[in-house]
Formats: structure tokens, C-alpha cells, sequence
């Protein structure tokens, strides 16, 4: 082999030629300064001799090399495989036969082979497959092998290396029948003991009376109370016991006490109304020039009669002068000291729903009061209000009185642009007496309770009032608080089953977003003003609250439970119309409705008569 020489300075090799030519640069191998390069040339001769010519390598295996069979599983396909283990071109080819070779499994019984023979072309098709078919007999048997093993004949340009073999593992079907236990000796016979006496069974307390899955909140409450309470009763609560049925059951809850609250709620929110309306009368007779100072009677709801300058304006015919004519020959001229009474009658009921019992009521009231004009802008007063209410309940189960009586002071301040800002506060007492009937299936009596409680409340409102010519309409908005507690009792009676009551608590936090408008109409004799109202309530509190009781005779520690009110109606409505008369010398007369809506079990209708004769 001839190797071009390079030239030792550049690096560059000469351009072979057709002919020998001489080289550009004339050099010896020989010389000295080109021993270097003869090294070089010399080792790479060496190496091209010395390396070996490429050899292919072949493996033939199994792949995989190990399975595992379910002896039901009927047949293993075992794949043999013949691989080029280098990239360098070649052929091999290799035929040969797949045999079974040791192992646990034997041949024929447990196995057999499926066209063991094989053919490969490392080229072509270098993988081929042998069906094992296993064999699913009745024995009882461990796990057990196959050991695969090649026996081929190569034909191939280099070297094969040949696999170690395959595994088959086949997994037992079959169950090993249960060996029959020998039969256990017959003992002797024991002597049979006399028998142990069996006790009288323990007496249901309540035999008439089972859990129901049906039962509502309440139902469940007595019910667990009542189970809880017959538990070594006596006395007239053991006879109720033991003839108490799950019928007795809506007898039985006290869910006429829930009207307690209603009622003592009801009342503060009244006398609230009443108080504003004589607010109102102040502050039209004040900030309007008007002579009408005292005369609470003319108002809506006590609310707001707006008169004012509209009413001056309307009575100036009448009168034969003007607004500004001399107030000491005014007719309807009073002093800054104002004395006023009222009186209200309502009715209302409610129908009975989930939690609470069904009933009527009827209200009356009477409220005075005093107040005095100490600047044109500010004004204070109190009042005392009396108020009582008669409830009957539905289907004849009972019957509440509450009698409730108030302390208010009140006041007004006149701010500029016709707005102002009013003010109550209050304290009440009050007075309850209730005949809750229970007429059960064997037993049809009464229990009686007598209890006090108090209350008090807060009541902001801010308005303005605006005149045009004889209309006055007068936008407002309030926020109420009352709180009410009733104190802990006792019933009376019962037959057994009469109840002690926890103390009662009760909060209710209102706002009020209203409008009224009204407009005066002179007559010869006097001055007519027709008025309409409208109010939206929203309730933030008075939620559904529990009202916990025990039965009277039961033993300590046993019969307690509670039961709940529903949650109110968040927000309802207050629609009202009236006409008030006003006369010379002081007299005047008014008459209002109201009608409450939006509540889904309550309906409330309000009227309101009202008189003044000077004195």
C-alpha cells in the first residue's frame, strides 16, 4: 500500500500525477528533521496489518424466557428468536426443533408440543412461534415446569450464541376435596340443671306509644321526652304513660307559646306607630306654621298626617284671611305644651303551619301622652300606652290574654331643608295568662300558666317632608329594635302532663322604607285631608328560636326538650289609606286602616279612630 507523504512544514499533500513527478519541495525520509514523520507512517502500516477483518455475531433464544399458564389456560405460545447482535451485513440462517428438557410437568399428561420446528433468516424472518398445548386434568397437583430447550443447525457467516432456555410454569385448577373429620366420641350425658327461673319481663312504659321514623322535629322532641319522663313515673303521669298514643302526640307540644313573643312584639311595633304619629303632628306644626300642635289624632297609623302649611292654605277661605293673619284670633292656635290620646283596635290571625299552632287574636289600645316644644326645632315628650290582647287558638285547643303596658319617650329634632330625624325609646311590661288544652285519647283537660315578662326597644327614623301647593308627601326611613324576655313558669294541671318552661328571649331588628302623600281639601265647616301609605319591612332577627320545657312530674334529670318556632317572614308589606277632619275651635276626628301583606301564615288588619276636644 502506498501512503502519500505530506509535507512536514505545510501539512499539504502533493497531487498524485499520471507520472512520477518530482515533489515541489525535495526532502530524504533518511534526513534527520524527518525522523518523526517515519514513525508515524511506520505505525500506521503496523495497524492496518495488525487489524482483524469484521466477524458477525448471532443469538438465538427464547423471548421471552419464562410464562406462567392457568392449567385451564389450553395453550402457551413460545416465541424463538434469532437476532443480529452488531450493525456489520451478513447472513445467517438457522433451522432447528423446540423440546421439552426436564421439568415437573410430564409430557402427554401434562403437555404437548404443537410443530416444535422453526426456520429463521436473521435477514428475513428472524422470530418464530411454537404453540405448548397444556392439558387441564383432575389431579390435585402443585405448581409445575416446563423447561424449554433449541436444538438447531446454523448456517451462518459468524459466530451464534444460543439462549439458556424457557420456563413454563403451569398454576393447579383443581381443589383437594375436604378430608371427612373423624366422628367426634359421644360424650356421656351431663345431667340437665334445674332451669334458672326466667324474670318477668321489664313493662314497657309507654306500651301505646313507638318511634316513627315519620315524626317531625317536634313530634320526635315529646316523643323522646315522654319516653325519657314515663321512666319510673307515677302518680297521674304513669296513667297518662301507659295510654299516651302517637296520635296524642300534636296535643301534647306546646307550640302555643310561640304566641307569646309574637304578641309582645306586635304590641312594641304598635305603640311604636302610635308615638310617631304624634311625632309627625309636632313636626308639621312646627316646621309649617301650623296651628294643629296637640292634635295627635290626625295621622295615619300614627304615622304621619302631613297637613302643615297645605292645611293653612286650604282653611284661608274658610276663614276669610291668610296664613299669616294674627295668631291670637287663629281658631286652631294651641300652646307649646300638647297633651294627646289615641286609640287602636286590630285583628289578626295566623294560620297553622309545620311548627306552630294556628289561632285568631283581637288588640285594643290606648296611649297618652305629653310633650312640649322647648325650640321651634326640638321637641320631647312622653307617653304611657296600655294594651291587651285576646287570643283563641284553632280547633278549640286553648286560649291566651296578655295584658302589656308601656313607658315612652320620645322626641324630634328639625333639621334644614324640611328633613328631620325622630327618636323612641320604651319599656314595657307584661302580663300573660294561657289555657293550653290537651285532649288526648283518654283524657281531655286543661293546664294553665300565668307568667310576666318585659321589653324594651329603640326607634330611629329619618324623612323630609315636601309640600307642593295642597299635596304633601312625605318619604321616610326607620330602624326598630325591641328585645323580650318572658320569664320561667309553671303549669297548672294537665293531667300529668302539664310543663315547666325555660326562660324566653326574643330580639327583632327591623327597617322601614316608606312613603305616604296626602292632600287637605277645604270645606265651609272645615278641612278634609285623605291620605294613602305605603311601607316595606325588612326582619333581620326574630329567628326560629327553641323553647325548652320539661314535664312537671317526671323525675329529676328526665322528660326535658325543646321545641322550635318557624323563622319568620323577612320582609312583608304595610298598606294603609285615611281621613281625618279637622274643625275650628280646636276639634278634629281621623279614621285609618292598614292592612299588613306578604307574610306567608299571618294576616293583620289595623283600624284606627282618633278624636280631639279642647278644653
Amino acid at each position: 500500500m502506498l501512503l502519500p507523504l505530506a509535507n512536514p512544514d505545510s501539512g499539504a499533500i502533493p497531487a498524485a500525477g499520471p507520472a512520477c513527478r518530482k515533489p515541489a519541495y525535495p526532502f530524504s525520509v533518511l534526513e534527520p528533521r524527518n525522523v518523526a514523520s517515519k514513525s508515524l507512517i511506520l505505525a500506521a502500516f503496523a495497524a492496518l496489518a495488525s487489524a482483524p477483518s469484521a466477524v458477525e455475531a448471532y443469538t438465538l433464544d427464547f423471548s421471552p424466557s419464562s410464562y406462567s399458564v392457568d392449567e385451564a389456560g389450553g395453550a402457551v405460545e413460545v416465541t424463538v428468536n434469532l437476532a443480529l447482535g452488531r450493525s456489520d451485513y451478513g447472513s445467517c440462517f438457522v433451522s432447528g426443533v423446540v423440546s421439552a428438557s426436564g421439568g415437573t410437568a410430564t409430557a402427554g399428561s401434562d403437555f404437548s408440543i404443537s410443530g416444535g420446528d422453526f426456520s429463521l433468516d436473521a435477514v428475513q424472518n428472524g422470530s418464530a412461534t411454537v404453540v405448548v398445548n397444556i392439558n387441564d386434568d383432575s389431579e390435585v397437583e402443585s405448581t409445575e415446569t416446563i423447561n424449554l430447550t433449541l436444538q438447531y443447525q446454523p448456517d451462518c457467516d459468524g459466530s451464534i450464541n444460543v439462549g439458556s432456555g424457557a420456563t413454563i410454569s403451569i398454576a393447579d385448577n383443581d381443589v383437594a376435596p375436604t378430608p371427612t373429620p373423624d366422628p367426634t366420641p359421644t360424650p356421656d350425658p351431663t345431667p340437665t340443671p334445674d332451669p334458672t327461673p326466667t324474670p318477668d319481663p321489664t313493662p314497657n312504659p309507654t306500651p301505646n306509644l313507638t318511634n316513627d321514623p315519620g315524626f317531625s322535629p317536634n313530634q320526635q322532641a315529646i316523643y323522646d321526652g315522654l319516653t325519657s319522663a314515663c321512666e319510673n313515673a307515677s302518680g297521674a303521669l304513669a296513667a297518662r304513660c301507659e295510654t299516651i298514643t302517637n296520635n296524642d302526640l300534636n296535643q301534647v307540644i306546646p307550640d302555643e307559646v310561640a304566641a307569646q313573643g309574637a304578641a309582645a312584639i306586635d304590641f312594641g311595633f304598635k305603640q311604636f306607630s302610635i308615638i310617631h304619629g304624634r311625632i309627625v303632628n309636632l313636626r308639621n306644626s312646627g316646621s309649617q306654621g301650623s296651628t294643629l300642635l296637640g292634635y295627635s289624632t290626625i295621622n295615619i297609623n300614627g304615622e304621619t298626617l302631613p297637613v302643615g302649611k297645605a292645611l293653612l292654605a286650604a282653611l284661608s277661605p274658610a276663614r276669610g284671611g291668610a296664613a299669616g293673619d294674627d295668631p291670637a284670633e287663629d281658631p286652631f292656635r294651641d300652646s307649646p305644651l300638647g297633651f294627646f290620646i289615641k286609640g287602636q283596635f286590630n285583628v289578626g290571625q295566623r294560620n297553622a303551619s309545620y311548627k306552630e299552632q294556628g289561632y285568631k287574636v283581637d288588640r285594643k289600645a290606648v296611649t297618652l301622652g305629653v310633650d312640649y316644644r322647648f325650640t321651634d326645632e326640638f321637641v320631647w315628650g312622653a307617653s304611657f300606652g296600655y294594651g291587651g290582647a285576646n287570643t283563641d287558638y284553632q280547633r278549640n285547643n286553648g286560649k291566651m290574654a296578655n295584658d302589656a303596658y308601656e313607658f315612652s319617650s320620645y322626641g324630634s329634632y328639625f333639621l334644614p331643608a324640611d328633613f328631620y330625624v325622630d327618636w323612641i325609646m320604651s319599656y314595657a311590661l307584661h302580663a300573660f295568662e294561657m289555657d293550653r288544652r290537651l285532649n288526648l285519647s283518654d283524657i281531655d283537660t286543661v293546664a294553665r300558666s300565668s307568667v310576666n315578662g318585659d321589653q324594651y326597644g329603640i326607634s330611629l327614623g329619618l324623612g323630609k317632608d315636601v309640600a307642593i301647593d295642597s299635596f304633601v308627601l312625605n318619604p321616610y326611613l326607620r330602624w326598630e329594635y325591641i328585645n323580650t324576655q318572658v320569664d320561667a313558669y309553671r303549669e297548672a294541671g294537665g293531667g300529668g302532663l302539664g310543663l315547666t318552661y325555660d326562660r324566653q328571649a326574643m330580639e327583632s331588628v327591623t327597617s322601614t322604607i316608606g312613603a305616604q302623600a296626602s292632600k287637605s281639601v277645604s270645606t265651609p265647616w272645615g278641612v278634609l285631608t285623605p291620605g294613602a301609605r305605603f311601607e316595606w319591612v325588612h326582619q333581620y332577627m326574630n329567628d326560629s328560636r327553641a323553647i325548652r320545657a320539661r314535664f312537671s312530674q317526671a323525675a329529676a334529670g328526665t322528660g326535658s326538650f325543646s321545641v322550635a318556632t318557624e323563622n319568620p317572614d323577612r320582609d312583608y308589606f304595610n298598606l294603609g289609606g285615611s281621613l281625618a277632619m279637622t274643625l275650628p275651635e280646636g276639634r278634629a276626628g281621623f279614621l285609618r286602616y292598614e292592612y299588613r301583606a306578604g307574610q306567608a301564615y299571618i294576616s293583620d288588619h289595623t283600624v284606627e279612630l282618633g278624636a280631639r276636644i279642647p278644653f
